[in-house]
Parts: C-alpha cells; structure tokens; sequence
C-alpha cells in the first residue's frame, strides 16, 4: 500500500473525529492546525530537496570541467533528485488542497451549527478563496504541466 493513501486516511480521520467533541471550537481548531502543520511541512521539506539539487548539480558541473561531458552516475542521480523533489512537493501540495478543502466545509458546517458566527464567517471566507485558488491551481497543472513545481 501507498505511503500517501495512509497519510491521507489520516488526514481524513482526524478530521472527522472532531465530531466527538462537544466544545464550539471545534470546526476551526484542528482542521486549521493540521492545515498550518501541512503547510509548514512544505516550508520545511522544500528547502532541503532543493539543497540535494544544487548539491548534486554543482557536483555534476564540477565533473564537467575540462570535457565536453560529466559524470554519468552524477548526472542520473541529479535527474532523480530532481524527479522525486518534484513529486513529493507535488504530492504535499495536493495534501495541502484536500485539507484546504475539508477545512472549508468544516468552516461552512461551524457557521451553521455554532454561535460564533464572526469567526466561521471570516475563515469560511478565507478557506472558501484558498479552495478556489487550489481548484484553479489544479485546472493549471492538468492544462500545462510545467513551472516550477514540475
């Protein structure tokens, strides 16, 4: 089984075990802490992919110097840095969307089921407009594959 269909099926129980808690917070405490711990997550493991990168690539053009080639082993194993940077932050990525978007629907069942309706009202918002900016983000990546990210 997928490493990935595991965290997810976590990600999803978490979640829903907040309806076994009684307490108005609820909706918005746990959705949006593993929101933010996902997010860190990417701000964490982005710079140390992209550290192995630059060191397998500065390697590669330090065994390029003097010949019209470098190192073959080198060369390969920066190409599958480079593959498996992309698909993890990828994958993290849509971990961070599905969250995004449970998050929302938690927001938006907060607003109708609590008395706080300041604070459901404002993170429904801000979720509702993080879902669409994923949603469209999404459109991207099935259009043209390519960036950054890629």
């Amino acid at each position: 089984m997928n490493i990935w269909v595991v965290v997810v099926g976590v990600i999803v129980v978490i979640n829903l075990l907040i309806f076994l808690t009684k307490s108005d917070n609820k909706f918005w405490k746990t959705p949006i802490l593993i929101w933010g711990l996902i997010l860190s997550i990417i701000f964490i493991i982005t710079p140390i992919q992209n550290r192995k990168v630059n060191s397998l690539d500065s390697q590669y053009w330090e065994s390029v110097e003097g010949k019209s080639y470098g190192d073959r082993e080198v060369w390969e194993e920066l190409k599958n840095s480079q593959k498996q940077s992309v698909k993890v932050r990828m994958t993290l990525l849509h971990f961070l969307g599905i969250q995004t978007i449970m998050t929302f629907i938690l927001q938006i069942i907060g607003y109708k089921k609590t008395e706080k309706k300041k604070l459901y009202q404002w993170t429904s918002i801000i979720f509702g407009l993080l879902t669409v900016l994923y949603l469209i983000f999404q459109v991207m990546v099935e259009i043209v594959p390519t960036g950054p990210f890629f």
